[in-house]
């Protein structure tokens, strides 16, 4: 019983102090775009219009979305570049998940990346981005962002969420690493690049 108890106020304990952590560091940043699986968070040096234009996923590939403006919202049209590389890394791992959803917090630059991580969780980094499978987070830098990197830490998320066991940081790597090569070929041959 009481080992119990003391596991659980250890836990409740570091909840609450993760989660006090992480708002006060966030505190600078705002939703800056809102889809069916992500919420992107950036700051006021991040756009919607700059994250999106930076991944062009399918939207090149199927000017109709675009043109089809009356029937979709913007935010639906800006929106859905995300959604599809979500959708296409699932197909391509044969993983769905219906309930996913997750955040995406984009910073200006690597440095502020870096910053970030240094100073949330003690690490030094020099990436592009990083997927944190504890509160199911990307951090992503603007200026390095594309389509390969962003697809990598999805399929990182859902290879994490979809597994009982966690998988190893070594096995999450050569998935998304084999997702992120597929992705890159498909797109070249789809949109003919």
């Amino acid at each position: 019983m009481k080992k119990k108890l003391f596991f659980s106020i250890i836990l409740a304990s570091s909840i609450f102090f993760q989660a006090g952590r992480l708002n006060a560091e966030e505190k600078d940043r705002a939703l800056i775009l809102e889809t069916k699986y992500f919420s992107v968070y950036g700051s006021e040096q991040v756009s919607s219009a700059s994250f999106v234009s930076k991944i062009r996923f399918r939207a090149i590939c199927q000017p109709e979305r675009i043109f089809g403006a009356e029937k979709e919202g913007v935010c639906d049209i800006l929106g859905n570049p995300i959604d599809d590389i979500f959708t296409e890394v699932s197909d391509i791992l044969d993983i769905h998940i219906p309930s996913y959803h997750a955040e995406i917090v984009v910073f200006p630059d690597s440095l502020a990346l870096a910053s970030f991580i240094l100073s949330t969780y003690h690490k030094d980094f020099s990436g592009k981005s990083v997927f944190v499978s504890d509160i199911n987070t990307i951090y992503v830098s603007l200026n390095d962002l594309s389509i390969d990197i962003l697809a990598h830490e999805i399929a990182r998320s859902i290879v994490s969420l979809y597994f009982v066991v966690p998988v190893s940081s070594k096995v999450q790597e050569i998935l998304s690493s084999y997702v992120e090569s597929h992705l890159s070929r498909t797109e070249k041959s789809v949109c003919g690049l």
